[in-house]
């Protein structure tokens, strides 16, 4: 640590000698003054003390403040082995040596070293001193001074660390005069823009700055020296071998110790592969658009084109059932109607999802009839529930109100096809229907079954397209996958939420939650919840469904047919 300057030639002639100690008023004004003004690296007044050394008794008088730099009270006489202990031990060969040369030579001397204060505090101290002569040239006394240069040096190592740091940084960090001169230039703008410090110190902003962008940078550059408010930027950049390269910049300014501006800071970042990658994504995207927006063109033709014969195989095998038939013939038949039905049901799938699909699925939010649109649903699947025997419970509680504000059209196909879902993989027991307040404004509709399950590894693909349990289900029991896909897309637009919880060979539960607010004329159920049974035996007949109206078959193709999975 311990750092020398060159000596130097000894002073002319020897002034009065300094006391030290509170005793007899020593002070560092008089040390300034028989040092005339003093080293010129000299901290300001309060950060250095005075010190005379008599090379005669080898002691020395040290002023108050410089006892109170080191940390220790003032002592006189201070011999030259005291005021080493003061010095940090890997520093104090250097002290002695540098004093012993100052006393042989009879020449000044700069020294900067580690010192220990009283409470083991490290001070960076620099100690001048000047040999003063008497009138026969001999050298009896040195005077000097001890800086504490501490918080100096410290924030020259911050300075340098925070250089090294800049330095290293892949980002391009120049320093710039008010003038547009480059101050500074670290690796990262060597790396980005090709030239070398060398090269780009003193050279104007404009070696870097495209022809075409120069009007539009000195404007900028004129906005941030006026302090007006200048965001980053995203420019062009031109390099040593004549490439353009697109750089987000920002730019700050460089305020002093009065608070005045000296100059401007940039860090500039290369983003010409981002820029060419957001375009790329930006085209692909457009692509996809264009793409789906075909799709669901595609798909409505076909849909309208589909369902037009499709609607008369339909509307004739109706009339077909009207007529005497044979038993063959009525079974071929209803096997016609069937089919269609399944049919539109597939078709009117396929367009929903292509619609979500495609963001252009809307909600109409109006005023309906809660109760009534679960019970409606509940009624449209109970029918195929009554043709398996299956008893169908549906449970309205007392605090759902009966007049929400929603898209009732949308609700009924969701709950259309998580019960038409629970119906489809149950064989024997009961599906029974929930719908409860889950909080102020929320409803929670829970479809339970006592079907076959859904293994849990297959449980979180439930609500993808296209999707069910495996490939035996698809075998069994049919459908296309989309159901719940379908409930799923439909309950997220509508801003709830949607899930289940099953296992294997004892059912599932299919819920889902939406806020839906009362209508203004909404009221509350009865006391007594409401219910809606469908059941049968396995060898009776079936019992009349409670509370909802019998609905003919030509109602079911409206809405989407589920499956476990869909």
């Amino acid at each position: 640590m311990g750092r020398s300057h060159r000596p130097r030639q000894p002073a002319q002639p020897a002034p009065q000698p300094l006391r030290g100690g509170a005793a007899n008023g020593a002070s560092d004004r008089d040390a300034s003054a028989a040092l005339g003004a003093g080293p010129s690296t000299a901290d300001p007044v309060g950060r250095f003390g005075s010190w005379d050394w008599d090379l005669t008794t080898d002691t020395m008088q040290w002023s108050d403040r410089t006892c109170q730099i080191f940390g220790i009270q003032p002592l006189t006489p201070v011999t030259r082995e005291q005021m080493l202990e003061l010095v940090h031990p890997q520093d104090r060969a250097g002290v002695a040596e540098v004093l012993a040369t100052a006393r042989t030579t009879r020449r000044g001397f700069s020294h900067e070293y580690r010192a220990l204060r009283g409470d083991g505090t490290v001070l960076v101290i620099e100690l001048n001193g000047e040999v003063v002569l008497d009138a026969g040239q001999r050298a009896p006394r040195l005077l000097g001074t001890a800086s504490d240069i501490t918080d100096r040096r410290r924030a020259e190592t911050e300075r340098r660390n925070l250089a090294t740091v800049l330095d290293s940084s892949d980002d391009a960090i120049t320093t710039c005069s008010l003038d547009g001169v480059f101050l500074t230039w670290n690796r990262g703008a060597e790396k980005l823009y090709g030239y070398t410090a060398e090269e780009a110190i003193g050279q104007p902003l404009d070696l870097i700055i495209p022809l075409g962008e120069r009007a539009k940078d000195h404007l900028n550059w004129e906005r941030l020296i006026n302090d007006e408010p200048v965001r980053s930027l995203e420019t062009v950049r031109l390099t040593k071998d004549g490439r353009t390269v697109v750089v987000a910049v920002t730019r700050s300014l460089i305020i002093d110790a009065t608070r005045g501006v000296i100059g401007v800071a940039s860090v500039g970042r290369d983003i010409t592969e981002h820029k060419r990658a957001q375009a790329l994504l930006a085209a692909a995207h457009a692509d996809a658009v264009a793409a789906s927006e075909l799709k669901s063109r595609f798909l409505a033709n076909m849909s309208h084109e589909i369902r037009t014969p499709m609607n008369g195989v339909i509307g004739i095998s109706e009339l077909l059932l009207d007529t005497d038939l044979s038993a063959d013939q009525r079974s071929y038949a209803e096997q016609i109607a069937r089919s269609g039905e399944d049919m539109m049901r597939i078709i009117n799938d396929i367009l929903d999802i292509s619609k979500i699909e495609a963001g252009q699925l809307e909600l109409e939010v109006r005023d309906f009839n809660l109760h009534e649109t679960i019970e409606h649903a509940c009624a449209l699947a109970g029918l195929e529930a009554r043709a398996k025997g299956l008893a169908l419970d549906v449970q309205i509680a007392a605090d759902v109100p009966r007049r929400a504000q929603g898209d009732g059209q949308r609700l009924c196909q969701v709950i259309l096809n998580l019960v038409s879902n629970a119906v489809k993989f149950t064989q024997q027991g009961a599906v029974k229907v929930r719908a409860s307040r889950a909080g102020h404004a929320r409803i929670r509709i829970e479809i339970a079954d006592t079907g076959i399950g859904i293994e849990p590894h297959a449980l979180h693909r439930m609500f993808e397209p296209f999707t069910q349990a495996d490939a035996s289900t698809t075998r069994r029991y049919g459908g296309t996958g989309l159901g719940l896909a379908i409930a799923r897309d439909l309950v997220d637009l509508m801003g709830g939420r949607i899930g289940a919880e099953s296992q294997p060979g004892q059912g599932s539960t299919f819920w889902f939650e939406l806020e839906m607010a009362a209508a203004d004329n909404g009221e509350p159920a009865s006391q007594t919840p409401a219910r809606a049974n469908a059941s049968a035996g396995r060898q009776g007949a079936a019992a009349p469904l409670e509370l909802v109206p019998e609905l003919g078959r030509s109602v079911a193709p409206v809405f989407g047919e589920q499956a476990s999975a869909g």
